[in-house]
Order: C-alpha cells, then sequence, then structure tokens
C-alpha cells in the first residue's frame, strides 16, 4: 500500500505477542513504549493479545509469549525472540538492521 506524499512509512514493524495476564508479558509495555520513543516513525509497534485473538498466535506460529516479531517494509519477518526482550538488546538488533536512534531520549 502507498502512504501519502511526504508520510514516511515504518521501516520496520515490531508485533508483540502476549496476553495482559502474563508477567513477562506486561514487563514488555515499557520496552515497547521505549522503542517507540527511541525510533520514532521508524517503527510501528503492533500488540496482539494471544489470549483474546488466537489468530494472531496462529498466523505467527508462536507456541510461547511473550513472543516478538520484527517485519520489514514488505511485512517480511527478518528477526524474532521469545521471552523477555530487554530494550538494549532489541534497539542493539534494530541499530544493527540500520534504523537510527533519534537524538531525544
Amino acid at each position: 500500500p502507498s502512504s501519502a506524499a511526504g508520510e514516511a512509512r515504518p521501516r520496520v514493524t515490531f508485533v508483540e505477542l502476549g496476553s495482559d495476564s502474563c508477567v513477562p508479558c506486561r514487563e514488555m509495555r515499557p520496552v515497547m513504549d521505549g522503542i517507540a520513543r527511541v525510533f520514532g516513525d521508524q517503527i510501528e509497534i503492533v500488540f496482539h493479545d494471544v489470549a483474546e485473538d488466537a489468530a494472531a498466535a496462529q498466523q505467527y506460529g508462536i507456541q510461547y509469549i511473550p513472543t516478538q516479531v520484527f517485519l520489514d517494509e514488505t511485512g517480511a519477518e527478518f528477526h524474532r525472540h521469545v521471552g523477555f526482550y530487554p530494550q538494549e538488546e532489541i534497539e542493539a538488533m534494530l541499530v544493527e538492521y540500520g534504523l537510527e536512534k533519534s537524538a531525544t531520549p
């Protein structure tokens, strides 16, 4: 899908698959917020509560939560992690992938 002129499409979609009833999943919330602040419009973050949306769990073939799936601009998966994923490690992976951290924390 094409976007409006001047509107940057996110380079990465960060799909978080978890549940509000799962402690490590809830611990990912501030991490997702931090990643959104650090990378801004370069990244789109999508959360699926698999307890309420089993289709997402099937779509991504997950067995454990939380699971993080990272998609490129075309929707192809380029990275996956299972379990709590520290913000520093996600940032390092995204910088290696080619995203730039914003100047403001």
